[in-house]
């Protein structure tokens, strides 16, 4: 097949001048917070003393966070590249102050409402925060979407509404141009992708908050599928990151009580450890290799000669989502299908067994079981997909 033209590829920037830019305005970022932290706690703390304390605490935060967007809107300079990024941290930024400060500003009104009128003001309050973090997520993409779609499945985290809201964005992100994706392929593999392919799918099979997936035939005739990362995500995901830190210290006292260091810390290398393609690669071999002799349950082969850091290069695994399957078992089941229900449990068993031999036998899991990256067989058989969220477990844990 013919390949479509490579896209434009953007002119380099100054570097050191970006990086000093987009430091000045991360320190500024950290001091409004800090700025808007302070006055709020000042206000908490004398609020049930001055009952018309609500009103000035309204004024007071509204003024902090026009002097926080004004500043985060006066760091925009520099070359067009960095104007991007900086455009990124000030939209972010102001988004997660916002919520921080209605956050800090319904503690002080609770203490003036009964309990009731408090709770309701609450849950009102998770919604449109749920759905303000949403559209931030989808816009932004990177570790933003990331993060939410990792809080999505975490109710002992975040409010029901932020569960309800962030599970949307499991099949959210935007896929990448096909230009650029080209791009990176020929830039990691050296060559032009008519070396390599015989055919490249321009569709994505998936598109994710990191990098998307193609499906492709090597001129040997192997079917393949082909992870490329998003152009320039390493560092959106540091600057992301970074924001998102500042965020959650700032929203401490209004989340559960929960070791916040090692929430964060464990998101962090997560999220750092996905950009690293060549351990994805390492350990999605030993899972293909463990499974090997196992005619229920199975994972994608590496293709060594043609995965970078930015590129894994799989054998081809067909299947459908676990959930399609399960929904159309259970409406089976329904319908008096006698043999739905035996289906049903057999694939869950087999999920149960995946993860537990993962877990206890090999040491190595996949972190990630939504269902883009569980795929029932038209045999029956379990794939498993995606081990860039993956964790190892020590023969001490095990």
């Amino acid at each position: 097949m013919a390949f479509p033209a490579q896209g434009a590829r953007r002119a380099p920037t100054n570097g050191t001048s970006t990086r000093q830019v987009e430091f000045d305005a991360r320190a500024q970022l950290r001091l409004w917070l800090e700025v808007l932290n302070a006055i709020l706690t000042a206000v908490e703390q004398t609020a049930w003393q001055v009952r018309t304390i609500g009103e000035h605490t309204v004024t007071a935060a509204l003024e902090v966070q026009g002097v926080f967007e004004r500043i985060l809107r006066g760091t925009r300079s520099a070359t067009s590249d960095a104007q991007s990024r900086l455009g990124r941290l000030t939209t972010t930024g102001l988004t997660l102050g916002r919520v921080v400060a209605s956050y800090r500003l319904h503690t002080t009104k609770a203490a003036f409402m009964s309990r009731a009128s408090a709770e309701r003001s609450l849950s009102a309050l998770h919604e449109d925060t749920a759905r303000r973090l949403y559209d931030l997520c989808v816009r932004q993409g990177g570790a933003l979407l990331k993060v939410g779609q990792i809080l999505s499945a975490r109710p002992d985290l975040v409010p029901a509404a932020f569960v309800r809201e962030l599970s949307r964005l499991q099949d959210a992100a935007p896929p990448v141009p096909l230009g650029q994706i080209m791009a990176v392929l020929e830039s990691e593999l050296g060559r032009p992708l008519e070396e390599v392919f015989v055919a490249f799918e321009q569709e994505p099979l998936a598109a994710a908050s990191i990098g998307q997936v193609h499906r492709a035939t090597l001129h040997d005739g192997r079917e393949v599928a082909v992870k490329v990362q998003r152009p320039n995500i390493a560092e959106l995901v540091e600057l992301d990151l970074s924001l998102l830190e500042h965020f959650v210290l700032a929203l401490a006292e209004s989340l559960p009580p929960v070791d916040l260091a090692t929430v964060i810390g464990e998101t962090r290398a997560m999220i750092s450890a996905e950009l690293d393609y060549r351990r994805e690669a390492e350990l999605t071999e030993r899972a293909a290799a463990f499974f090997a002799g196992d005619p229920h349950i199975r994972a994608p082969h590496v293709i060594r000669e043609f995965s970078t850091g930015r590129v894994l290069v799989t054998t081809f695994m067909p299947g459908e989502k676990i959930t399609s399957v399960l929904d159309r078992l259970l409406l089976a089941d329904e319908a008096g299908n006698d043999g739905a229900r035996a289906l049903i449990t057999t694939l869950l068993a087999r999920v149960l067994e995946a993860y537990a031999r993962q877990t206890l036998e090999l040491g190595v899991f996949q972190a990630d079981p939504h269902p883009g990256n569980l795929l029932a067989s038209d045999d029956g058989s379990l794939v498993l997909l995606d081990f860039g969220c993956a964790k190892e477990v020590s023969s001490e844990q095990k």
